[in-house]
């Protein structure tokens, strides 16, 4: 999942994928602001197929912090759905 998360992190915030790490702080060192966390969301909603409230955005200070969050949304799972993106999009028609 971390490799994952990684890629929809930098593409999302126009990083390059090796200065996203566990660690990074998503505000600190990428410059993460309420309005990109919230675009954030909504790509990671997709990427893994979750719903994720608007402020659980205030617990994720870190990549860690995320990926976390999106284990314990998923907690049979130790690696979410790869097509849940495909599966969630043809729950919303």
């Amino acid at each position: 999942m971390n490799d994952r998360l990684r890629r929809v992190i930098a593409a999302e915030l126009g990083f390059p994928i090796d200065q996203v790490h566990s660690t990074t702080s998503l505000g600190k060192d990428l410059g993460l602001d309420h309005f990109d966390g919230l675009e954030l969301l909504d790509a990671l909603e997709a990427e893994f197929g979750v719903a994720i409230p608007a402020s659980a955005s205030a617990e994720f200070r870190t990549l860690a912090d995320m990926e976390r969050y999106l284990l314990q949304m998923a907690p049979s799972q130790r690696e979410l759905n790869p097509d849940a993106r495909d599966e969630n999009a043809m729950s919303q028609l």
